[in-house]
């Protein structure tokens, strides 16, 4: 197989560049054709280099803010028809991010020397991630890579909607722990202080429950570091100890037993499971390979092997709506639209209904695990507050002989 660049026209009336993976220049618009669209020109790739798979990998972290930013302005100005070396040279020169702007000027060198767009994003894997580079792929191979882009930013708006309501529902539970942090730092500068020296001089006897607080509190100022120490490393403990594929699977499995966590760990799972899928499908990728594409996009070790199951019956030759049934990766009352979808011909469509759907109900478990942690840390900081009153209230009333 050879790379051939190729000039086409698109709907009769729009010329644009793309190249193409073929055997010669007459498989290579036989492909062309088969796409929809007409050859004008198609030549074999002089500069043709080696897949991007040999050369190093580049690391750079991107958030989602950031993949959002580069996908957007790179879709935004190959729809506009500008020609994608010109689109790089522009963003290398515009972006506010350095990072953005060196990925742009390196993916423009790695262009202009020959590679493809989806080649050339290789080399930053680890950055957009292997969905991302091979939906880019499929958009280069039909010539529709503005599509596709647009494609993955709505993918990319999703995770960021996602994002935004887990971190709005831990406002709360972060607002709580820090009104605790401030009543104990209260406490322990201004008013303990005095309520121990006046009991030394009067020489009574310190409450338990009072010298309790008075001891943790004293404990926490003077080792604090060693608090913060301690917490940081069993965090790491915990997360490494998390990571033992059979500690991982145990937590993933229990964690679909408990009422209304299940709810959102399955839905959560299924809606990057189905935008993955979509995307990948709609942007022509077949759909074997579309759902090893969205199998990627799963964490928990359960309902991937559901996922496996489904993605071998796919490799079988069984319908989507039947390897759905048997594997149980979706539940009953969505399968239905995958039946719908496959007998109509529009399955493209219904997974994206599919999808929708899908992603409505992960923002109802979110709202509902929301209601839930409310009260759970109300209840924790009214326990916190009470013991705090209890021990005043002993304190105050040993001074009389009460207690």
């Amino acid at each position: 197989m050879a790379i051939y660049k190729y000039v086409a026209l698109k709907n009769n009336k729009e010329l644009f560049e793309s190249i193409i993976e073929a055997s010669d220049e007459r498989n290579a618009r036989e492909k062309i054709r088969n796409s929809g669209y007409i050859p004008v020109k198609v030549y074999l790739n002089e500069d043709e280099k080696p897949v991007f798979k040999e050369l190093p990998q580049k690391s750079v972290h991107l958030f989602l803010d950031e993949k959002r930013l580069f996908t957007t302005t790179l879709q935004s100005m190959i729809a506009s028809g500008i020609p994608i070396v010109e689109a790089f040279a522009i963003m290398e020169n515009n972006l506010d991010s350095p990072k953005l702007r060196k990925i742009a000027g390196d993916i423009k060198t790695k262009i202009t020397n020959g590679y493809s767009f989806s080649q050339a994003l290789e080399s930053y894997s680890e950055s957009f991630g292997e969905v991302f580079i091979k939906i880019c792929h499929a958009g280069e191979m039909s010539g529709e890579l503005d599509v596709v882009l647009e494609r993955l930013l709505s993918l990319i708006k999703k995770q960021q909607a996602l994002k935004s309501k887990l971190i709005a529902a831990s406002i709360y539970p972060a607002i709580v722990i820090l009104i605790a942090f401030g009543v104990l730092v209260l406490l322990g500068n201004y008013v303990f202080p005095r309520l121990i020296g006046f009991a030394n001089q009067s020489g009574m006897d310190i409450p338990l429950e009072t010298s309790l607080l008075i001891s943790g509190i004293e404990f926490f100022r003077n080792y604090w570091f060693l608090i913060i120490i301690f917490v940081c490393g069993v965090s790491y403990g915990c997360i490494q100890f998390f990571k033992q594929p059979q500690v991982k699977r145990a937590l993933d499995s229990s964690s679909l037993n408990i009422p209304v966590v299940q709810n959102f760990v399955r839905y959560n799972a299924l809606a990057n499971f189905t935008a993955v899928l979509y995307v990948a499908y709609d942007s022509g990728v077949p759909v074997t390979e579309s759902v090893t594409m969205a199998k990627g996009a799963i964490e928990n070790c359960v309902i991937k092997e559901q996922c496996e199951k489904f993605e071998e019956l796919i490799y079988q030759g069984v319908s989507m709506a039947q390897a759905s049934a048997q594997s149980g990766i979706m539940p009953a009352d969505l399968q239905a639209m995958l039946v719908i979808g496959e007998k109509a011909g529009k399955l493209g469509e219904m997974l994206k209904e599919l999808s929708d759907i899908i992603d409505k109900k992960v923002f109802e478990t979110v709202n509902n695990l929301s209601t839930l942690i409310g009260p759970a840390f109300l209840i924790i900081l009214a326990v916190f507050v009470g013991f705090i009153v209890l021990a005043f209230y002993k304190f105050y009333y040993g001074m009389f002989g009460i207690f």
